[in-house]
């Protein structure tokens, strides 16, 4: 049975809440370099399976976008099945999988990066709904199922970091049951409008950077997420640092497990 990395106390702690910030930041940021450069948003699969259903009668559209949706549960799909066929997890369990997909994650958005730049995906912010446009917007969605499964398996599904309509929900839940509840309630709930806040914050933070720097980038504004996407598994992922008592604990457990 998988353990998930990151129980709800480590959920929550501050380190972790920046590491979440971070990688909504990056995912902030793909989202407007993709509107910036081809007239749409990538990580919002609402208005993806929206469009697949408006574009009913124009077959060809329909069939891209509905590529393009099918490419973000692929990435999602590709992610999870990876990490969860190489053991239990949990707090001392195998974070190789997780570090080899972040990079992938970052390769990948170089890669679109430079082939854009090159002239792979025509004319920056001067098409929309072309061939290359598709190209384009398949990559980035399977980089956006990519990240949004790995950190969804790593903390039990607790946290998701490509979207804002769940978080921002979940933050008029939680700041209701903040003015509402029991006094453990509201400290419960307290902490879970934190790391909302955090999130959308951060995601919104991501959608101003990037468009700052399109102008002057082009496709190049593709490699801008990569330096929060780092800086956040940098800070969340690496194996914790034990007590001596704690290590003693961890070895005897192991022994009688063995």
């Amino acid at each position: 049975m998988f353990v998930p990395l990151f129980d709800a106390e480590l959920v929550h702690q501050r380190r972790n809440l920046f590491a979440w910030g971070m990688l909504c930041m990056a995912s902030g940021g793909v989202n407007s370099s993709a509107l910036a450069a081809c007239g749409r948003l990538i990580t919002h699969m609402t208005g993806i399976a929206t469009r697949v259903g408006a574009d009913v009668g124009r077959w060809g559209l329909l069939g891209e976008y509905a590529l393009v949706f099918s490419l973000f549960i692929l990435g999602g799909f590709l992610a999870s099945l990876l990490v969860l066929s190489r053991g239990p997890g949990g707090r001392d369990g195998e974070r190789t999988g997780f570090f080899v997909l972040f990079a992938a994650e970052a390769l990948l958005l170089g890669a679109v990066a430079i082939a854009g730049h090159r002239g792979a995906f025509g004319p920056f912010g001067q098409t929309v709904e072309t061939y290359q446009d598709f190209a384009l917007l398949g990559v980035l969605a399977f980089v956006s199922g990519l990240q949004n499964a790995i950190v969804s398996v790593a903390t039990g599904n607790m946290v998701r970091t490509t979207h804002v309509t769940g978080p921002a929900t979940d933050l008029a839940v939680f700041l209701a049951q903040a003015v509402s509840g029991g006094a453990t309630n509201r400290k419960t709930a307290r902490r879970h409008v934190r790391l909302r806040i955090v999130k959308i914050g951060c995601f919104v933070l991501g959608g101003v950077l990037a468009p700052l720097c399109a102008a002057r980038l082009d496709y190049l504004v593709f490699l801008v997420p990569i330096v929060p996407l780092g800086v956040g598994v940098l800070v969340a992922f690496p194996r914790e640092r034990r007590s001596a008592p704690e290590e003693s604990a961890a070895i005897s457990q192991n022994r009688r497990e063995a």
